[in-house]
């Protein structure tokens, strides 16, 4: 029932008209991703393009990527340190906020995200309050680059008609690496 109204909500978010002028402008945050040697001494910053105020609660949490590659979001790893500069605060229009952070954790490679569930946005419709998540993601890695050999790819499908290629990739080594 949950995600049946949840999808409601959007759906009525995305058919409704913008007649503000605010329709080209929102809430950004930058970066999206901070990767770290070990520690992370680091910062991100919340954007308010509206010609509004909003309140916005940051809450870190861990994932892990399932085989289908999505995001299995929980609470925050109890071995991850992490300090925040501030966990709530109000973003002014036109202005940017800055949060500083600093992470660490016993063994590397270890990651989670920051979201910044922003509110006090438009309602869309009355009686319906909206609220944004953006998420900052942090990476600690370890010193050790992964070798070649240990990226291997497992599986590999082309689609003529969509002129894709879809790959199935697995690390066989106890480091964090990206593909590119």
């Amino acid at each position: 029932m949950r995600l049946h109204v949840s999808v409601a909500i959007v759906w009525m978010a995305l058919l409704t008209p913008v007649t503000s002028s605010d329709t080209a402008l929102g809430q950004t945050i930058s970066p999206l991703v901070a990767e770290y040697l070990e520690k992370a001494d680091g910062s991100f910053a919340i954007r308010n393009d509206t010609t509004l105020p909003f309140t916005l609660v940051l809450e870190a949490r861990s994932f892990s990527v399932d085989e289908n590659g999505d995001s299995v979001f929980r609470p925050l790893d109890s071995e991850i340190s992490l300090q925040l500069s501030a966990k709530s605060f109000r973003v002014l229009p036109h202005r940017s906020y800055t949060v500083f952070y600093k992470a660490s954790a016993p063994h590397v490679p270890a990651w989670f995200s920051l979201y910044a569930s922003i509110t006090g946005l438009r309602p869309v419709r009355p009686g319906i309050q909206l609220v944004l998540k953006l998420p900052h993601t942090v990476y600690l890695v370890g010193r050790t680059p992964v070798t070649y050999d240990a990226v291997v790819v497992s599986d590999a499908r082309a689609s003529r008609e969509s002129k894709t290629v879809i790959l199935s990739l697995e690390n066989h080594s106890a480091q964090y690496t990206r593909v590119q």
